[in-house]
């Protein structure tokens, strides 16, 4: 039997994850008030990166941008 790209026994598909993946992100937004950008720092903090976010998920280029130039700033805080 032959094994497609993407697909393994017993595991989920490709598409179908990235179905469920973006059902989730929806929800996330559905869940702050329709406002997109509040999602994206936690999206960043589970390990999604700036060019998935504009390129796989769609998310404006600016507001990835200044979530991540934000997200440096926390880090380089002395204060913390």
């Amino acid at each position: 039997m032959k094994n497609n790209t993407g697909t393994t026994p017993g595991k989920m598909q490709l598409p179908r994850a990235l179905e469920l993946l973006n059902a989730l992100i929806d929800h996330m937004i559905e869940l702050e008030g329709g406002h997109a950008n509040r999602v994206i720092p936690t999206l960043l903090d589970v390990g999604f990166t700036a060019e998935e976010l504009t390129t796989g998920f769609c998310f404006p280029q600016e507001s990835v941008d200044a979530e991540t130039a934000d997200q440096r700033e926390d880090d380089n805080d002395p204060a913390e």
